[in-house]
């Protein structure tokens, strides 16, 4: 990853050009201000974070972000946050948002033993 230690590496408000198209439907205030908490959040100094490209399927709006946990030369974890919205809801979300996270870190034998 290329991005600052402990800032994101974009400069977008977090809205993909398809949820800009004049055709499509307008992006709604609630998603854009979800994408706002999630680029102002403060970050550890050893985070590094980037916008990456979120599904495409799942959800009329998404934004996603991709992060690792560096030390140095090393990188401790990685992983990914997916915000999805439909602003209709749906059932299995119990809402109209849902967040998705996938992380990847090495465990020690006796962490994984438990």
């Amino acid at each position: 990853m290329a991005p600052a230690q402990g800032q994101f590496s974009d400069h977008s408000d977090g809205v993909e050009d398809k949820d800009r198209a004049e055709e499509g439907p307008p992006v709604p205030p609630a998603f854009l201000a979800a994408v706002d908490g999630l680029r102002s959040a403060r970050l550890r100094p050893e985070l590094e974070v980037e916008a990456t490209r979120p599904p495409q399927r799942l959800a009329p709006h998404a934004y996603a972000l991709e992060a690792a946990v560096v030390d140095g030369e090393d990188d401790l974890a990685d992983g990914r946050l997916v915000l999805l919205h439909d602003p209709a809801g749906h059932d299995a979300w119990q809402g109209t948002f849902r967040l998705v996270t996938l992380v990847r870190a090495e465990l020690e034998p006796e962490m994984a033993a438990d």
